[in-house]
Parts: structure tokens; C-alpha cells; sequence
């Protein structure tokens, strides 16, 4: 499994690709491609620092960069979910998806994905955790992004082939590619110890080592983010985020319930009066909600009446149809949705609801099809009668090397038409999809996580 998997959700798509010969060719012209360094099924190996290596992990919004602003919080974010709701989670894959490779069946409904056992969320994350391991080293370390945007986005290919390409078109040729080093952040080696201490404990019982070494180095990302008070920016591609105290709150809160020590609570506790209404919706750089969430938990009434207060805004936020209407209506606007019916169900989790919000319902039935024109925004889940996204701004999915294709008339293929993928689309419809239309039409794993 080298390189890297693109988001979140069963991610079969890329393992066994090798651009054809006549891409490459015109690859090696154009671009300076170096067909040698071809790895069948796996790309970006090289990542590195010196001898420590930064392969692996999930990557962005169908690019090939790894950008801490949503690596962190999406991973958090998707652990809670199933911390929260475990029995909202099925095992239908291996952590290599040997039966899907096997039997050549990548349907869900052809049951050829062979269980192991453990939750496909808690795969996912694994493989996640395993590259938060590499991101917090030791106690002084801290990794936040590996790969640049700028020269990433040039070129419309598979990270299997551009993994050959120079650096200067988003490769590594002549080596690994960028990345940032210790920076004076926060907010994100909070996240990066909030889920390897929430994954030590919810994985133990399937690998007690696993979850032992996750618990090791969330508490360097601990000790790291409490050295590096403040927030940074990605460059021109994420902002900072809004606070670190949030986050830093929440990493103590699950060192707490991974150790039991009294400490952690009290310093969790502590940053209460930090937390306010962000006037926006939880995402990956508005993060109160989440904080409220854990300190309500750990019996903080400050934080439970601004809980409170988040889940009642949104779900006063709708419109006639009940369709949450926050968030950025323009950029990606599902996301929101999504976002905003986790906090929901988390709030009606917290108050041991027995039934389904209307609210969390609603939104979450509109993206999947639940609207009238039947149309599923999630790549390769389409309700009866109706359809699903399948032109998705994300380009390791149409397994195509062909710089010159036209976007919008690419087709998925087969084993890939499951992808899972959801995009930003639209609170109305009849909605129409551009592959080219980003703003609509990529995803992320950000996107997906709520």
C-alpha cells in the first residue's frame, strides 16, 4: 500500500493502475516525466525527510497534497462519528480490500469485500493514525503538510503518474517533495493528539501494540501543540484556523478518556472560557463545537449551554424543506449540511435521544438522493429510480493519463463507480455536473467527513 489513498472511504481505485505506455510518452515530452520511476499501484514513496519517512496518509479534494488545515480535524472528525455512533458502522472490506482485488467484484452488494472483522472506519483511520504517527515523531517534532498546491494542480493525471513528473509539475523526479516542519501551530497537532488518543482506545481491543504506539505519540502532539500556542495558514490554499484553544481542549479531553489521568481533565476544563459561537458552521477551521461537545462531556455547563446554542442555530437554519442554509451556499455547500447534522446528532447523542432527528435526517437524506430530482450526491450511491454524482472534480478516479482529455466527458470505471465520494453540489435542483466546475464538483476529505 505505498503512497497515499485520495480521502476517506473505500479507496481500491488506484492500487493496481499503470499508465499506459502512449501517456507516458507524452508525459515524458511535455512535462519531463521520468518513466522509470513508474510504481504500478502506489505514488509519492519518496515523501520524506532526510531518513524519516512521510509516504502514506490521505490526500485532498481529489489533488495529491497532504494539507494539514483538513487532514487533522476530518480524521477527528470521523473518529468521533464512530465513537459516537459505533453501531452506524459496517465491516464489509479487509485493510487491503484483498476480496474486492480478488473476485473483481467492487460492489457492496456483491459481498466480495471480505470482513476482517473490524469496522471499515476503523481500517481507514488505521491507515490514517499510521501516517499521524510519522506527522508527531517525537516530543519537538511536528509535520503539517507534505506537497505543494501550486505545482500539484498543473496537471490533470493520476498520483501514480505524477509521482514521476519533475517538482516544479508536482513530482518527485529528483527526489521528495516539499513539506512543512515544525510549525507554530496548535490547532493541528491538537487534532493530529485528539485522534491517535481517541483511536488508542477504541482500538484496542483489535491491537493493544497499535493502540499503545498511537497513545505514545499523541501525547508528543500534545506536548508539541502546548509548546506552539497560535494558528497558521496553508499559503494561499487554507486560512489559519479561527483558534487553537478549541482544539488543544479537545486533545486533552480524549488524553483523558484514553489514560484516566485527572490532569488532562482539569487542563481540558480549563479552556472553557475560550470556546464561543464561531457565527458559522462547524468545519475544519471553526472548531468550538466540537470542543463543546467534549467539555460538556466532561461536565462543563459553560460549554454545554454554547452546545446547546450551536445545535439550536442549526437547526433553526432551514429552509421550507428543512435543508440546512449556513455555511457557504456557493463553495462546496453540502459540506455544511453535512457538517451541521453531525453536530445535531452528536447533540441529540449527548442528550440520549432515542430517535432520529428531523433535522439530521433531512439533511442527510437530501444528499443521498432524498430530493426531487432523485439525485445522489455521493459518487456510486444512487437511491431506487434515481442517480448519482459521476462526474467528480477528483482525478485519480477516472484512472486517466491522458493530459489532454476533456474533463467533462471522462466516464469512471467500473471498480470505481462505488467511489463513495461526495461533492460540494447544491441545495437545489435539478443539479448539473462539471468535473471542470470545482466549486461544485470537487469533494474533499473534509467534505466527507461530517
Amino acid at each position: 500500500m505505498g503512497g497515499q489513498r485520495s480521502g476517506n472511504g473505500p479507496n481500491w481505485l488506484i492500487m493496481t493502475h499503470t499508465p499506459s505506455s502512449a501517456n507516458m510518452t507524452s508525459l515524458q515530452s511535455s512535462k519531463g516525466a521520468d518513466p522509470s520511476q513508474l510504481q504500478p499501484g502506489k505514488c509519492f514513496t519518496k515523501d520524506a525527510d532526510g531518513v524519516n519517512s512521510l509516504s502514506g496518509g490521505w490526500v485532498d479534494c481529489g489533488d495529491h497534497v497532504k494539507f494539514g488545515q483538513t487532514m487533522f480535524y476530518s480524521a477527528y472528525t470521523l473518529l468521533k462519528g464512530y465513537d459516537a455512533f459505533p453501531h452506524g458502522y459496517d465491516d464489509y472490506y479487509s485493510y487491503d480490500y484483498a476480496g474486492y482485488v480478488n473476485s473483481g467484484d467492487w460492489t457492496f452488494e456483491g459481498n466480495k469485500g471480505g470482513p476482517n472483522g473490524i469496522p471499515d472506519i476503523l481500517d481507514e483511520l488505521k491507515y490514517q493514525c499510521e501516517f499521524f504517527i510519522k506527522c508527531a515523531p517525537n516530543a519537538s517534532t511536528f509535520y503539517s503538510q507534505v506537497g505543494e498546491g501550486d505545482p500539484d494542480h498543473l496537471n490533470w493525471v493520476t498520483s501514480v503518474a505524477m509521482a514521476t513528473l519533475p517538482k516544479t509539475q508536482g513530482g518527485q523526479k529528483e527526489g521528495p517533495r516539499g513539506f512543512v516542519k515544525n510549525p507554530n501551530d496548535a490547532s493541528m497537532p491538537s487534532f493530529c493528539a485528539a485522534t491517535l488518543a481517541l483511536m488508542s482506545r477504541v482500538y484496542k481491543k483489535f491491537d493493544p501494540a497499535f493502540a499503545a504506539t498511537c497513545l505514545t505519540h499523541a501525547q508528543y502532539a500534545y506536548t508539541y501543540a502546548k509548546a506552539h500556542p497560535g494558528t497558521v495558514a496553508a499559503g494561499s490554499f487554507y486560512p489559519a484556523n479561527a483558534k487553537w484553544q478549541d482544539d488543544f481542549a479537545s486533545a486533552c479531553a480524549e488524553l483523558y478518556w484514553a489514560t484516566g489521568t485527572a490532569s488532562y481533565k482539569t487542563e481540558a476544563l480549563s479552556y472553557a472560557a475560550n470556546l464561543g459561537n464561531h457565527n458559522w458552521c462547524y468545519n475544519y477551521n471553526n472548531n468550538d463545537d466540537i470542543a463543546a461537545y467534549n467539555l460538556a462531556k466532561l461536565g462543563s455547563s459553560t460549554a454545554l449551554t454554547l452546545f446547546n446554542s450551536f445545535a439550536s442555530t442549526y437547526k433553526a437554519a432551514v429552509n421550507g424543506s428543512g435543508l440546512y442554509t449556513g455555511g457557504d451556499a456557493s463553495w462546496g455547500p453540502l459540506r455544511y449540511n453535512a457538517n451541521a447534522a453531525f453536530i445535531v446528532a452528536l447533540h441529540g447523542a449527548y442528550n440520549n435521544e432515542t430517535t432520529v432527528n428531523t433535522f439530521v435526517y433531512k439533511n442527510v437524506d437530501y444528499i443521498l438522493g432524498g430530493n426531487s430530482s432523485k439525485s445522489s450526491f455521493v459518487v456510486g450511491f444512487a437511491p431506487s429510480g434515481g442517480t448519482s454524482a459521476v462526474h467528480p472534480h477528483h482525478r485519480n478516479v477516472y484512472l486517466i493519463d491522458d493530459i489532454m482529455a476533456n474533463q467533462n466527458t471522462m466516464t469512471i470505471p467500473t471498480k470505481n463507480r462505488q467511489h463513495g465520494y461526495m461533492i460540494g453540489g447544491s441545495r437545489t435542483v435539478p443539479f448539473t455536473e462539471s468535473a471542470t466546475n470545482y466549486q461544485t464538483s470537487e469533494g474533499g476529505i473534509d467534505y466527507n467527513a461530517g
